[in-house]
């Protein structure tokens, strides 16, 4: 019997010391990228000239991003699954909610198609309905980082992940291997007169014992934006934070 019990110990010590070493070879480790070239700069708004600066994965990882600055918004698409690899851009102009250019990188020919009518190739309807999709983090049609606000609202219900800001709110969700690291942040505020500010930061996430850079960090990044959708949302994201904060 002691024998079996010594064995039974044995086991349960070399459990925990696997668990351990998980940990630790987690912790410290460097966050990996996979960009083969280009980078996004979240508060420099994207226009056809610059797409060919944007990211590049050197695997077949698409993105989808929504930028919203002042009185102009975009959706940057990212699709590398396909046969062509292709950066498309759509941009309101005046967030009216009507698309005025549509512009597409095709990255292996270099070189950049201008849509001669973009309203056409994506209606007030659809780039409506994407601009939802890439902050929900969920669609069947583009491929947005699926970290967005269904994640966020999980979130927001543990008060401690939440802090006040000047307009708003800050949720953030730090790395359960070093709770020294934010891995996401959630920042949403609206300022009656310079516009509504929201920002999702997907810093790394966790792949077996190592840390994966998405290719794109800031899915969502809006800032004095007076897009009304933009304005909408933030306010609803205040109101819903505001039940789950304590003071």
């Amino acid at each position: 019997m002691r024998l079996i019990f010594n064995i039974c110990m044995l086991i349960m010590i070399m459990v925990f010391i696997s668990e351990i070493d998980v940990v630790s070879r987690t912790k410290g480790r460097p966050i990996q990228s996979n960009i083969e070239h280009g980078t996004f700069v979240p508060g420099d708004f994207v226009t056809p000239r610059k797409l060919e600066s944007m990211p590049v994965p050197n695997s077949n990882e698409n993105y989808a991003i929504y930028q919203a600055i002042g009185k102009k918004s975009n959706i940057v698409i990212g699709n590398f699954r396909s046969k062509e690899r292709t950066i498309t851009l759509i941009t309101d102009s005046n967030v009216d909610g009507k698309v005025d250019i549509v512009a597409h990188w095709l990255v292996d020919l270099n070189r950049i198609d201008i849509e001669p009518k973009p309203n056409e190739y994506c209606n007030q309807e659809k780039y409506a309905k994407m601009k939802e999709e890439i902050l929900n983090g969920k669609s069947d049609t583009i491929s947005p980082n699926p970290e967005g606000l269904l994640y966020a609202r999980q979130l927001m219900k543990t008060p401690s992940n939440i802090t006040k800001v000047r307009h708003g709110f800050r949720i953030s969700m730090k790395d359960t291997d070093e709770p020294t690291m934010v891995r996401v942040s959630y920042f949403f505020s609206h300022h009656p007169v310079d516009g509504a500010d929201i920002a999702f930061h997907i810093k790394y996430y966790n792949l077996g014992t190592g840390r994966v850079s998405p290719i794109i960090n800031h899915t969502v990044y809006c800032k004095k934006s007076y897009d009304p959708f933009v304005i909408e949302t933030a306010k609803k994201l205040i109101k819903e934070t505001a039940k789950y904060y304590s003071h």
